[in-house]
């Protein structure tokens, strides 16, 4: 009996779920980035969210309208962690 299949179909759907995730992260990091005019600070968003330095480090790169403080402020953050 092959059990590759199945295996491979969790994976897929491991990974899917992955991919959702890490665009939720990027949608809350816009909405963030458009709310931000009422002086919240990133990192608030980044407890609320949840995010982890992993999910961080997938995405940094896909927020490119973040701006320099912000990556700074995201990635000392993970630091401290």
């Amino acid at each position: 009996m092959n059990t590759d299949k199945p295996q491979t179909e969790t994976n897929t759907m491991l990974g899917a779920v992955a991919n959702h995730q890490l665009g939720l992260a990027i949608a809350q990091l816009t909405g963030w980035h458009h709310a931000k005019m009422n002086g919240d600070r990133i990192i608030d968003l980044i407890e609320s969210m949840g995010l982890t330095k992993t999910e961080w480090i997938k995405i940094k790169h896909q927020v490119t309208w973040l701006n320099t403080s912000d990556f700074l402020e995201i990635d000392r953050y993970f630091r401290k962690q």
